[in-house]
């Protein structure tokens, strides 16, 4: 068995190796290098269960492989939930045949969320275009979209109570 303090100096003999097989498979050098740090602290905890000294490279290298599949998966995730909220229907949007109680409660929202409402649900404007213009990323709009359909359809029920219920207000009987 090898020391742990052998282990990471054997590691960090080869760092520029492991820094270039990780570089040729992720977008990105900083990634690369914040792939390989967590990388070499997992061998620090890890390097016991390397018996033979002769294994400890071998082993190393499927750490980083399956960092960069961990990484990808990350990755995947993120953008299937992005166009997840992009692709999620404005059941409450607001439109020019909607009751204007909905009008009143977007104005009682979050900017930010009455900015995603009038940028993606009505001026159909593409997540990421939306994204760019408020300096965020696609994940983050998508969530913001989302999260302010939910606000309205929350607050629209709240201030027209029963004849909001059920996804629409079109038929308004209130008084707000």
């Amino acid at each position: 068995m090898i020391s742990s303090e052998a282990a990471v100096n054997v590691l960090l003999v080869r760092r520029d190796e492991f820094l270039g097989f990780l570089a040729r498979r992720v977008p990105d050098r900083s990634l690369a290098e914040d792939l390989l740090q967590s990388a070499l602290a997992t061998a620090v905890t890890q390097v016991q269960t390397v018996e033979d000294p002769e294994k400890l490279v071998p082993w190393f290298y499927r750490v980083l492989r399956n960092a960069v599949i961990d990484e990808a998966r990350r990755r995947g995730t993120q953008e299937r939930a992005a166009e997840a909220y992009a692709l999620e229907p404005a059941e409450a949007a607001p439109d020019t045949n909607t009751c204007p109680c909905v009008m009143h409660a977007k104005a009682r929202l979050k900017p930010s969320y009455a900015a995603a409402l009038d940028g993606v649900v009505v001026g159909e404007q593409s997540l990421a275009g939306f994204a760019e213009a408020e300096g965020i990323s696609t994940t983050n709009a998508g969530v913001r979209a989302h999260r302010a359909r939910e606000a309205l359809r929350e607050e629209v029920e709240r201030t027209c109570g029963t004849c909001a219920q059920g996804g629409g207000c079109f038929d308004c009987q209130c008084e707000h």
